[in-house]
C-alpha cells in the first residue's frame, strides 16, 4: 500500500479528515521557529537595554538624557511582540484557523515594516558624514548603504512570498469551509 508522505492530515471535531495544504505546513513551521526565536531575542534585548541603561545613568555624571536612545528599547520590544503574536498565529495556521491565517499574513507585513525601519536607521548611521564639518560621503559609505539595501531586500523577500501564499491559503480555506 502506497502512502503519500507529502500530505498533512488534520482531524476536525466531526471525525473527518482535512488535508492541510503544504504552504500552511511550511509557513507554520517557519513562523514557529521565527516567533520563538524573535520572542526570546527581543526579551533578552529589552532586559539588556534596561540593565545597561540603568548602569549607564548610575555611572554618568551627565544630565538625565545620558542614556541609550529609545530605539534600542523599541526595536527589541517590537521583535518580542512580533515573535509572540507570530508564534501564536503559526500554531493557529497549523490548525487551519482562518483568523490565524489572516493574523499571520499581517505579521508578515509587520515584519517587513520592522525590517524596513531597521534598514532606515542603518542607512542613517552608515551615510552620516565622517566629520561634522564635511558633507562628503565616502565610497565606503556608499558601499555599506548599497549592502544594506540589498540585504534588506533579500531579507524581506521570504516575508513577501509568505504573505502572498497566505492570501491564497485564506481563499482556499474559506471556500473549503462553505
Amino acid at each position: 500500500m502506497a502512502t503519500n508522505d507529502n500530505v498533512d492530515l488534520t482531524s476536525i471535531p466531526d471525525g473527518s479528515l482535512v488535508i492541510r495544504p503544504r504552504s500552511a505546513s511550511v509557513i507554520g513551521v517557519v513562523w514557529i521557529y521565527l516567533g520563538s526565536s524573535w520572542a526570546l531575542i527581543g526579551a533578552f534585548g529589552v532586559f539588556g537595554y534596561l540593565w545597561l541603561n540603568s548602569a549607564l545613568t548610575q555611572l554618568s555624571t551627565l544630565p538625565e538624557d545620558a542614556g541609550f536612545p529609545r530605539f534600542f528599547l523599541l526595536f527589541p520590544a517590537s521583535f518580542c511582540a512580533l515573535g509572540a503574536v507570530g508564534l501564536w498565529s503559526a500554531l493557529g495556521v497549523l490548525r487551519l484557523h482562518l483568523r490565524a491565517v489572516t493574523r499571520l499574513r499581517w505579521m508578515n507585513w509587520v515584519a517587513i515594516a520592522l525590517l524596513a525601519w531597521f534598514g532606515y536607521n542603518w542607512l542613517g548611521v552608515v551615510t552620516r558624514p565622517a566629520s561634522y564639518y564635511s558633507s562628503y560621503v565616502s565610497f565606503q559609505q556608499v558601499k555599506m548603504a548599497l549592502f544594506g539595501v540589498v540585504t534588506l531586500g533579500l531579507t524581506c523577500l521570504p516575508f513577501l512570498i509568505m504573505a502572498r501564499k497566505l492570501k491564497g491559503l485564506f481563499s482556499q480555506l474559506a471556500i473549503s469551509q462553505l
